[in-house]
């Protein structure tokens, strides 16, 4: 009988609470069957050791403890995942901030996003580029330290409006050394979230048509 708390043990260990109840419930069942069995056709003279079989009973007790205890814990925590999918939820056709490089150029006006400077640069270069790479805009940015926000007012560098879309975003700051290479830079963008993962664990937002961790995103606001 020890190899079936065994197995329920490591049911419990692997997350089978369900199948681990019903396996454990069938071995209790078979062991109490046995045990009678051997009390009714024990030897008068050589009587069962009834530690043992006492031993037996606490130990069938202990696991289905455990296994009621995380069960009891993984409703808590589906509790909580409804609570946290329900407030994710709330955020869709809100505006929020981002960490990420995409951004959505619309058909009229331009796009905004930030990039933050750990000190103050010699230079900083801008380009965005389409979904297939090709570079669309070059310019430059501030070179202050802390938080720089631009707008891209949606042309190329030709001067001419770009098709409206998802483009990406890269900024570098450079020190003015050309031996040096300029250091690639984290930048924010906004957007409207345009919808939730409930699938993910935790739960993702869609912003510029990514999908962005809960633990990414900056601001939600109107």
């Amino acid at each position: 009988m020890v190899s079936a708390v065994a197995a329920a043990s490591q049911g419990l260990g692997n997350n089978n609470k369900d199948g681990s109840v019903t396996k454990l419930a069938e071995d209790f069942d078979d062991f109490l069957t046995l045990l009678t069995v051997q009390l009714q056709n024990q030897d008068p003279t050589a009587p069962m050791d009834t530690n043992q079989f006492t031993e037996q009973i606490v130990q069938f007790s202990t696991v289905e403890q455990s296994i009621n205890v995380n069960k009891k814990l993984d409703t808590l925590v589906n509790l909580t995942q409804v609570g946290q999918a329900g407030n994710t939820i709330s955020m869709i056709g809100k505006q929020a901030e981002v960490n990420g490089n995409l951004v959505t150029l619309p058909p009229e006006g331009g796009v905004d996003f930030a990039y933050n400077l750990e000190g103050k640069a010699k230079e900083v270069f801008i380009t965005v580029k389409d979904v297939n790479g090709t570079t669309v805009f070059n310019g430059s940015g501030s070179t202050l330290e802390g938080r720089n926000i631009v707008t891209w007012e949606g042309n190329d560098d030709a001067g001419k409006r770009a098709p409206e879309g998802t483009y990406i975003l890269s900024v570098t700051a450079g020190t003015g050394d050309p031996k040096v290479s300029p250091k690639t830079v984290d930048t924010m963008t906004k957007g409207t979230v345009q919808g939730v993962n409930l699938q993910a664990n935790p739960p993702t937002v869609i912003v510029n048509n990514e999908e962005i961790p809960l633990g990414e995103i900056n601001f939600v606001g109107a």
